[in-house]
């Protein structure tokens, strides 16, 4: 429900943009005096007296956007669209990059002197314990030396690890091993010498003791028009848990992006994953489910969320009575219908 609140404002703000932002740069056409707004006798002759002789005036042309309901029509077009699937469960396409890959750790270059570069490459941003840290430096254009990696709390500044890192074919890379005492925010810092001057990069991590395991995933089965994926977790640390992950055929092609929500207690416990029927686009099972987000909200206010892990990477869901799902279209609640009839509304105004 806040998703799409969200995801309906974001849309009415870029609509307004497009139509009060110009579409293009001003275009700037010479004319000759001539051709100007005629003035009276007076203020002509004044003006062309001060005008030195072949002087030209400058009108300025500026390109109009395209009308506002017709923003808001592209916007009520789209907003439609999202509200014919619930929200729990979302199409999922081989184009949805951040989907199928929540975890990606960015790769910036940073510029050294005369054009060389240097970057660090890490295999994620997110690491759950005892997962390792391996860290790679890229240099291009200059030669390093004396590489190190320090890794440093954001919250207090000390110092957690420290490794030399080794030359290799990919630049220099060195492993550091996971600690039970890292938690939260990190700091990545690495030293290197080049040219006989000294250079630090840095980049930011998040390390996390993991606050519940997803151990096994049930046979699904269908309840309405969906099918109902039974998550089981060993929960280490009790609270409001959200997990997202994404399910595939069993063939591997995507088809849907799945959340689910549910109060844990510690020990074992059972959440749920929900996938309607419009996502499996007819394609029976077996299924493959993976891309795992097991987060643990925050509790309480300046307390962080905590994150926990999957005991595999990716499991197969069985189920194979697709025509067991009814064909019922997910109806979305009343304040989306109002939102949704607003936009349209202001399409339609002239």
């Amino acid at each position: 429900m806040k998703k799409r609140l969200g995801f309906i404002t974001a849309l009415v703000i870029l609509g307004l943009v497009a139509v009060l932002w110009p579409a293009a740069k001003p275009t700037h056409s010479v004319d000759t005096p001539a051709r100007n707004v005629r003035m009276d006798e007076q203020q002509q002759s004044s003006n062309t007296a001060a005008k030195p002789a072949g002087a030209q005036s400058i009108s300025v042309t500026e390109h109009i956007a395209e009308a506002l309901p017709q923003q808001f029509a592209y916007i009520a077009a789209a907003y439609e669209q999202e509200l014919s699937y619930p929200p729990y469960s979302r199409p999922l396409s081989r184009d949805d990059v951040q989907l199928l890959t929540p975890n990606q750790y960015v790769v910036q270059q940073v510029p050294l002197e005369n054009g060389a570069q240097a970057a660090i490459v890490l295999p994620q941003y997110r690491f759950i314990y005892p997962e390792d840290i391996e860290v790679v430096l890229t240099v291009a254009g200059v030669d390093a030396s004396q590489v190190t990696v320090s890794l440093y709390s954001e919250d207090t500044g000390q110092r957690l690890t420290e490794n030399t890192m080794q030359a290799n074919e990919q630049g220099f890379s060195t492993i550091l091993s996971a600690e039970q005492d890292w938690q939260g925010e990190l700091r990545l810092e690495v030293a290197f010498r080049a040219n006989g001057q000294p250079h630090r990069l840095q980049t930011g991590v998040d390390y996390q003791q993991p606050s519940a395991e997803i151990i096994g995933v049930k046979d699904g089965y269908a309840e309405g028009s969906d099918l109902v994926i039974p998550l089981q977790l060993e929960v280490s640390a009790a609270g409001t848990y959200r997990v997202w992950a994404n399910l595939f055929s069993n063939k591997g092609e995507p088809l849907a992006h799945l959340v689910g929500s549910a109060d844990l207690a510690e020990g074992e416990a059972t959440l749920l994953l929900r996938a309607y029927k419009a996502v499996l686009a007819g394609i029976e099972g077996p299924y493959l489910l993976n891309t795992f987000t097991v987060e643990r909200r925050s509790p309480a206010p300046g307390e962080r969320s905590r994150f926990g892990k999957s005991e595999q990477s990716e499991y197969q869901v069985a189920f194979y009575g697709l025509g067991l799902l009814s064909d019922e279209p997910w109806r979305p609640d009343a304040s989306e219908l109002q939102r949704l009839e607003f936009l349209k509304l202001m399409a339609e105004a002239q």
